[in-house]
This record gives structure tokens, C-alpha cells and sequence, in this order.
């Protein structure tokens, strides 16, 4: 796992516009997994459940501005649950946190990553982490769990699966931000000014720099305070409104 590898995850995966509040299409990628959940799951209730499992990921995904990277320990829905992870993104990075060697899934994909007990450090070097999705076929003791909370960023959603439901608490209330207020006020500030220079530009070079600025968005994530989320969704409401110009043009 490198830096070259996390830069060019992050650049797919804002810049093809699949950022949560700028999805395009996707009701088509939605059912386009309950397609492939009915291909693989052949019993009714499992299907149900995972049925519902994605019903509730899409619906969150849609109120959402945190980046998504998938973390799995479900041994009976890790592989699954890693096919669908890269169904959104082929890009997209997946983790499997496993207890030993015996529950470690087998995978030819080079963004799927094992990661025993002593490489969950592993998660501290990424720039961004927002879901861990703990399975009913794996148990923490409370001081395990209450530290890999702490790894996660203060945006982050913990994730439970149960036997019949999906449930998740959102941990960014507990969490700060890194610099000073006034650092924040000052990004923030700069932000603002360049989504006003949008207006000048055609739409090819609007594009770009809507690009450039969703892109230093999260560079700077974790600098800028909670009020800087309405950002994100002006730059992504702008990124759409963008491309769908340009593709009615090219039409």
C-alpha cells in the first residue's frame, strides 16, 4: 500500500464523480447490485438480509459527504461485500480485518487487503477512513473496539451487522479537527473564493478546476470544521450540474 496507490484511489474516485453526494446514476448502480445479490445469494433469506444491507448502505451513502472505504469482518459476507466494494469503484480499497490466519479470505485483487491484529495500525496511515461494518461472526473485547474507534476519522460511521439488520451510530460528534479554528476559517475562506471564480470560466476549465477543488477538499479534510460539509455539496451539486452541461453539448 503506497502513497502513489492511495493519491490515484482518491483521484478515481472523486474525479469519476463517486463521491456520496455526487453519485451520478446511481438508482442504476443500486439495482445494478441487487442483480448481482440475487445472482449470488440463492436462498430468500439471506437475500433479504443482504437486501436490506444495501438498501440501508445506498440510503446512507446518499446523506454522507465522507469518503467511503469499506471495512469488512463478516467471514460469511466479507467476499461479498469485497465484490461489491470494488462494484462501485474498481478503484475502491477494501479491508478484512480477521482475528487469525483461518479467517482470512483469499483475494486476486490487489485493493483487497487482509489485515491481522497487528497490522490494524495500518488503517492510522490512510488518509481517510469512514465505515467499519463489524459481522455477527466476529467479537471484540471493549478495549479492542474502543481502540479501533479511535482510529477512524472524526467524520466516521461504525457499522453493526446483526442477524436480520444493519445498524450504524455516526462517531464524528467526539471527534476534533487538526490546526486551529482560525486555520479552518481561513481554508474555508479560500474555498469560497474559488467557487466564485467558477463563474468566469467556460465549461471545460470550470470542470477542471471543480475537479482541482473537490480534490483539495479532502487534501485538507481533516483542517476544515464541520461547517465546512455545505463545501463539499455545492462543489458536487456544481460538478454535476457541470457534466451534465458538457454531456448535452457532446449530444
Amino acid at each position: 500500500m503506497t502513497t502513489t496507490n492511495l493519491d490515484h484511489y482518491r483521484f478515481e474516485y472523486y474525479s469519476q464523480s463517486y463521491s456520496p453526494l455526487g453519485r451520478i446514476k446511481q438508482d442504476e448502480l443500486y439495482q445494478q447490485v441487487l442483480e448481482y445479490l440475487c445472482q449470488q445469494l440463492k436462498a430468500p433469506t439471506e437475500f433479504s438480509l443482504a437486501k436490506r444491507l444495501m438498501t440501508q448502505y445506498f440510503s446512507y451513502l446518499r446523506s454522507s459527504p465522507s469518503p467511503q472505504i469499506i471495512v469488512a469482518n463478516s467471514h460469511k459476507f466479507d467476499a461479498l461485500l469485497s465484490q461489491i466494494a470494488h462494484a462501485f469503484n474498481n478503484q475502491n480499497l477494501f479491508f478484512h480485518l480477521a482475528i487469525n490466519q483461518n479467517q482470512t479470505i483469499a483475494g486476486a485483487n490487489q485493493q483487497t487487503y487482509n489485515l491481522l491484529p497487528q497490522q490494524w495500525d495500518t488503517l492510522n496511515q490512510l488518509p481517510y477512513i469512514s465505515s467499519l461494518i463489524i459481522g455477527p461472526d466476529f467479537s471484540f473485547d471493549t478495549a479492542s473496539l474502543a481502540a479501533l474507534k479511535a482510529k477512524l476519522n472524526r467524520d466516521s460511521h461504525l457499522f453493526e451487522l446483526t442477524a436480520t439488520e444493519l445498524n450504524f451510530q455516526r462517531l464524528g460528534q467526539t471527534k476534533g479537527i487538526l490546526g486551529s479554528e482560525s486555520q479552518a476559517q481561513e481554508l474555508r475562506t479560500d474555498f469560497n473564493r474559488r467557487l466564485e471564480l467558477l463563474t468566469t470560466l467556460t465549461a471545460e476549465d470550470k470542470l477542471k478546476a471543480i475537479l482541482a477543488l473537490e480534490a483539495d477538499y479532502y487534501r485538507y479534510y481533516d483542517y476544515l470544521d464541520l461547517a465546512s460539509v455545505k463545501l463539499i455539496e455545492q462543489i458536487n451539486r456544481l460538478k454535476n450540474e457541470t457534466l451534465s452541461a458538457l454531456s448535452k453539448e457532446e449530444s
